[in-house]
């Protein structure tokens, strides 16, 4: 189940490099590294704070950004951060693809997304695919017991790998003009996809790397023909400019959910229901877009930049 409902990050990354303009070259490239790398560095140092306030008040597992210094420059003290060197590792490659005219056709984009789209299986089903718990790529081939630079590198380049397909495929998308289309042409296209999707959902033809692949791009679809029939009113644009925001934050939220129904007794550390956690995922959104939308409104702009809003 997990498999098939775990969409949100293909999603993203298919909608990130969808939008990603592609003649924005090494100074647009650097522009927009600077626009996330600020909110990440903050963020990881708030989430650092955060866990050995955690280690020291809550009794929990002992840790130091000392004991993986390369796990926590990649991820900070929270997982979900990976997300933003990962999406910048993809905007050097997206920049490399550019400057090499792979992505300025679409039937080029489509060829190469395929070839692109085998190697990312090959990787997942060598072991040598990226792995969040440990911040290491290529173990099968290189060992645990890897040199920095080497464990480095591996990482780079099994993130570039995993990103490729979702760079080409977008650029394929976009330069179909899947965004150009009719209301009826979009209600065409999501059909298609619905019924595609739910075929795979129900009988996984696909190994997990193009799985995951086909997820992104589906729900990235299906987003695209919904939209067509959405109001462009200003609160659902504002959501959209909070997104970033709001990714960055909901784990401060969601811990303290947490917390809060562990002391209540609402929900059990050693089991949680499927309902308690989506009680707590809809709060800790709920807070995280109250408390973005309240800088964006009123803070000050050095504290909306390391939100994520400029």
């Amino acid at each position: 189940m997990a498999a098939h409902l775990g969409f949100h990050v293909p999603f993203f990354f298919a909608a990130a490099f969808l939008f990603y303009p592609e003649a924005a070259g090494l100074v647009g490239w650097v522009k927009r590294v600077k626009r996330v790398i600020v909110p990440f560095l903050f963020w990881a140092l708030m989430y650092t704070s955060l866990r050995l306030l955690k280690i020291r008040f809550l009794h929990s597992p002992a840790w130091t950004p000392l004991d993986d210094p390369i796990g926590w420059a990649y991820s900070g003290a929270s997982v979900h951060l990976y997300f933003v060197p990962m999406l910048i590792t993809g905007m050097a490659v997206t920049w490399l693809l550019d400057w090499t005219r792979l992505i300025h056709s679409a039937w080029i984009a489509g060829v190469a997304g395929s070839v692109a789209l085998v190697l990312f299986h090959w990787l997942a089903s060598s072991g040598n695919s990226f792995e969040l718990g440990t911040s290491s790529g290529f173990v099968s081939a290189w060992g645990n017991d890897q040199f920095w630079l080497l464990r480095c590198l591996g990482l780079l380049l099994a993130w570039a790998i995993r990103v490729l397909p979702y760079i080409l495929f977008a650029a394929c998308l976009r330069r179909s003009g899947v965004m150009n289309l009719s209301q009826t042409r979009h209600f065409g296209v999501l059909l298609v996809f619905l019924v595609t999707f739910l075929c795979e959902w129900l009988g996984c033809y696909l190994p997990p790397a193009p799985h995951e692949v086909f997820l992104g791009i589906t729900f990235l679809l299906m987003g695209i023909a919904v939209s067509a029939w959405i109001p462009a009113v200003g609160w659902i644009q504002d959501i959209g400019r909070w997104t970033f925001g709001i990714y960055l934050s909901h784990q401060v939220f969601m811990q303290i959910a947490q917390q809060i129904g562990l002391r209540a007794g609402l929900i059990s550390p050693s089991n949680q229901s499927l309902w308690s956690a989506l009680a707590l995922t809809v709060l800790a959104f709920a807070a995280s877009v109250a408390f973005i939308a309240g800088v964006d409104h009123w803070a000050p702009n050095w504290t909306r930049r390391i939100c994520g809003l400029k």
